[in-house]
């Protein structure tokens, strides 16, 4: 059943892993289950239907029910990546996804927009650190060992925490489309924020003057340009200061800001912390057990070797 059309508040996990891949191809086939597939590190291609699409760090491809796709790891590009599928519906072992359902105003505007829902989109909030939390606890104890009513509890805890940031995440971006001037401002920014962004260059590049592209974030986005280019540098900070061990330096250059000192003032202006308090906190969420390989509900749970990985 599909997660946004499905009127039943249970789903149940069917497979999962956490796993970094040299190299790996897999034929197109298509199953039931809902699909996240999550890249943390490196890239790879999915091709989702007669599409291919190219993943980089911090990016995502949501499956829906029955859509035929195929994973593609080029040698000499290896792939850290996360994947979780679910089945809407009864069964054995559930989780009630209902306050999800209720209480998400994300989830509730894709169900109305069902044609916007974007295949590919970028963790724009916590969908990774997320995604990675429930998978370490299933990889420590995988389903089928025996689930005591608190780990059980403990997953349908994470897993809810998942589809959360996964409907924001995928909202978020479809939301983007009601211009196509600013939806070419947000990717030229987002590809840029390394360098030096001046707002009259942005306009410039997609061909309007600068008053209108101000106009449009105020009306849209209910931000200035400069917010927006800061936003986005401290949330790709933020990624950056979780998933690689990068000096702090190295961090303020690769984000665009021109000093270490810029950066760290920006950065306790947004979330009223240092960079380094930030990464003391959430540097155990990186630290994830390489699966080796799927763990899949057929009808028990078992291991499937997925090919040659990284240590």
């Amino acid at each position: 059943m599909s997660l946004f059309t499905s009127a039943s508040d249970k789903a149940q996990i069917t497979a999962f892993y956490a796993i970094s891949l040299k190299e790996f191809s897999m034929p197109v086939h298509q199953h039931p289950a809902c699909e996240i597939m999550l890249i943390t590190k490196g890239r790879c291609q999915i091709q989702v239907d007669e599409e291919f699409f190219e993943l980089q760090a911090n990016e995502f491809v949501f499956l829906d029910e029955n859509v035929p796709h195929q994973l593609l790891i080029k040698e000499r590009e290896p792939c850290h990546l996360l994947n979780l599928e679910f089945l809407m519906g009864e069964g054995t072992k559930t989780f009630n996804i209902g306050r999800v359902k209720e209480t998400s105003a994300s989830y509730q505007e894709l169900v109305q927009n069902l044609n916007s829902i974007p295949v590919k989109a970028k963790d724009s909030r916590s969908l990774t650190s997320s995604l990675q939390a429930l998978l370490q606890l299933l990889t420590t104890q995988p389903p089928g060992q025996g689930w005591s009513e608190e780990m059980n509890y403990s997953v349908e805890l994470l897993f809810n925490r998942v589809l959360l940031e996964l409907c924001h995440c995928l909202k978020n971006d479809g939301s983007r489309k009601g211009s196509q001037y600013l939806n070419q401002a947000l990717t030229y920014i987002r590809q840029h924020l390394a360098e030096e962004l001046r707002v009259t260059a942005i306009a410039q590049h997609i061909g309007i003057n600068k008053s209108y592209l101000h106009l449009l974030f105020s009306q849209q986005l209910g931000l200035t340009i400069i917010e927006y280019i800061n936003r986005e540098r401290i949330k790709l900070s933020c990624y950056l200061l979780t998933n690689s061990d990068l000096p702090l330096v190295e961090i303020a250059v690769q984000c665009g800001f021109n000093s270490r000192q810029h950066f760290a003032g920006t950065f306790r202006k947004f979330l009223k912390q240092t960079p380094r308090e930030y990464r003391k906190l959430h540097q155990g969420s990186k630290q994830i057990k390489n699966s080796g390989g799927q763990y899949r509900l057929e009808q028990t749970w078992h291991h499937i070797h997925m090919g040659p990985t990284l240590e």
